[in-house]
């Protein structure tokens, strides 16, 4: 990724999208799981768009990134990927 000097984000990359869907993306580290830590790192590092691919929107997710006022937009499947990419 293209940093500029002082440590944000690159106007070029605005956007990113955690897949939450795999088996160890609820696990908890430090409280806190995976999937929601990467939304949480990005949001930091200054992306303004950043989208949890979850289907349903589980509460291991939802919850933990409505406590911190983190927001996310919610993908529910690989349909909503593609159109995503055009």
């Amino acid at each position: 990724m293209d940093n500029g000097s002082n440590g944000e984000v690159s106007q070029r990359v605005r956007s990113a999208v955690v897949v939450g869907t795999g088996p160890h993306a609820a696990v908890a580290v430090a409280g806190v799981p995976l999937a929601v830590r990467a939304v949480m790192a990005l949001h930091e590092a200054g992306f303004g768009d950043v989208a949890l691919l979850a289907p349903g929107h589980p509460s291991w997710a939802a919850e933990p990134l409505a406590r911190r006022g983190i927001p996310v937009r919610w993908i529910a499947g690989p349909a909503e990927m593609a159109s995503l990419a055009s």
